[in-house]
């Protein structure tokens, strides 16, 4: 998929993030995508720990990107009851997420998208955040905020 709005860049560790043309930033640093998001959220947020505490264990995302925070949780919990919400201004990002690791999203009516395996529960609302996160009625455990 040609991205319009982002670029590729292959970070330290070796995993792609991407570049927002619009923003004029990474989504992650350049020294490790996926080491970043394992540090600051998968270890920062305690989420392994809370998983055995919380059923399910609600995670708020601000900021899909490229879905990093998402897939690396779902590496570490997708056997356990989560349920987490993402919010991304770009639709794009998702369309390019779900080529790039072969996932397959559900596209709602209202252009936002859900994800279901097992008890692994995720929802994208696309918009801007500061709106989206009004009709959001729900108490986190864990919040990423990577936007």
């Amino acid at each position: 998929m040609k991205l319009k709005n982002h670029k590729e860049i292959t970070t330290d560790d070796g995993t792609v993030t991407v570049y927002s043309k619009i923003f004029n930033e990474n989504a992650h640093s350049l020294h490790g995508a996926t080491n970043e998001t394992k540090l600051h959220y998968i270890d920062g947020c305690k989420i392994i720990e809370k998983s055995k505490i919380h059923s399910p264990l609600n995670i708020l995302e601000v900021g899909f990107g490229a879905g990093i925070g998402f897939l690396e949780t779902f590496k570490a919990l997708k056997d356990q009851r989560v349920h987490m919400i993402s919010l991304e201004i770009d639709p794009e990002l998702i369309e390019y997420f779900c080529e790039q690791n072969n996932f397959k999203f559900q596209k709602n009516p209202n252009n936002d998208f859900t994800f279901q395996y097992e008890n692994f529960f995720l929802e994208v609302h696309i918009g801007d955040a500061r709106d989206r996160i009004k009709d959001i009625k729900t108490d986190f455990h864990a919040i990423y905020q990577d936007a």
